[in-house]
C-alpha cells in the first residue's frame, strides 16, 4: 500500500472514530484483504489499526474531558466510539494508568 492509501486510512479513522470500525471495512478502502491491510499498516505506523483507532479514540477523550470535566462518562465513552463504559473505563486507565474522573481532577 502505498502512503497515500495510508494516510487515507489514517483520515478516516480520525473523521469516523466514534463510529464501529472493523478491519474489514478499513482494508476495503484500500481495496486488500484484512490480513495484508494489518501488516502493511502496522510497518508503516508502527501500530495495527486497532491500536491506532484505540489511541485516537482515547485522544478524542481526553481532549473532550479538558473542555468539559463535568460530561457525563457513559456520554464521553459513547462519543468516542465506545459500546460500553467499562471498555472504555479499561482502555482509558491501560493508557493512561489513570481513571478519567481522577483525570479531571
Amino acid at each position: 500500500m502505498k502512503p497515500i492509501g495510508i494516510q487515507k486510512i489514517k483520515h478516516l479513522i480520525k473523521k469516523r472514530f466514534a463510529e464501529p470500525l472493523s478491519l474489514a471495512d478499513l482494508a476495503k478502502h484500500v481495496f486488500l484483504s484484512p490480513f495484508h491491510f494489518q501488516r502493511v499498516f502496522k510497518e508503516a505506523t508502527g501500530e495495527s489499526p486497532k491500536q491506532y483507532l484505540t489511541r485516537v479514540r482515547l485522544e478524542a477523550a481526553v481532549h473532550m474531558l479538558m473542555s468539559g470535566p463535568d460530561q457525563s462518562m457513559l456520554n464521553l465513552a459513547l462519543e468516542c466510539g465506545y459500546n460500553s463504559l467499562e471498555h472504555f473505563l479499561r482502555a482509558f486507565k491501560k493508557a493512561f494508568e489513570i481513571s478519567p474522573s481522577a483525570f479531571c481532577l
